[in-house]
């Protein structure tokens, strides 16, 4: 719900020239980018983008039955039951025998012995589950931290995260670790 809000966001801000038209009716929990026009013989017919954003809760079942397009889980270290998820939605991203659909699993990895370790799992056996493996990097996009042209400045943001680390390396344990894990240097 929080990723929705913050795409609708974007979506209200745009420019109306360049704002998709959506059907009324949208909710916080779905958008339609299309409208509905009269053809020549008075039928209703959906025109425009003809796409949907639809939400649903990270339940096994949540899109047996559905085709999608796309499919995007967020904060994946913290569902216990990704790999479940996953194997149930896997139907809806293929036509045939081929996969049509692009999956998009990603957050911090969590708490790998317990709701993090099937996203831990997926991460490092992305060839399994036909997934790409992307990294990114803590010092990545930190704001402030980018130059005009919105390029990172690496350096200076690798030097406040190892800064950060050593200021924070009294905190307990916990908060410490879920600071690294917000901020990885590296995959491990």
């Amino acid at each position: 719900i929080e990723l929705f809000r913050k795409t609708k966001q974007i979506y209200d801000n745009l420019p109306a020239w360049l704002r998709p038209s959506t059907l009324g009716g949208n909710t916080r929990m779905h958008m339609d980018f299309s409208y509905k026009e009269k053809d020549e013989k008075g039928n209703w017919i959906r025109k425009g983008n003809r796409s949907s954003i639809t939400v649903k809760a990270p339940t096994d079942t949540a899109w047996e039955g559905s085709g999608l397009y796309k499919m995007v889980f967020d904060e994946c270290g913290k569902i216990g039951n990704l790999k479940q998820m996953y194997t149930y939605t896997e139907p809806a991203l293929m036509k045939g025998t081929r996969r049509v659909a692009t999956p998009v699993l990603f957050g911090t990895a969590g708490d790998i012995t317990k709701e993090g370790a099937d996203f831990r799992d997926m991460f490092f056996n992305a060839d399994m589950y036909k997934l790409n493996q992307f990294f990114f990097g803590g010092w990545m996009g930190l704001d402030g931290l980018v130059d005009e042209f919105g390029n990172d400045n690496e350096e200076e943001a690798v030097r406040w995260i190892v800064y950060e680390r050593f200021r924070r390396e009294g905190l307990d344990k916990k908060t410490y670790n879920d600071f690294i894990q917000q901020f990885p240097l590296t995959v491990g």
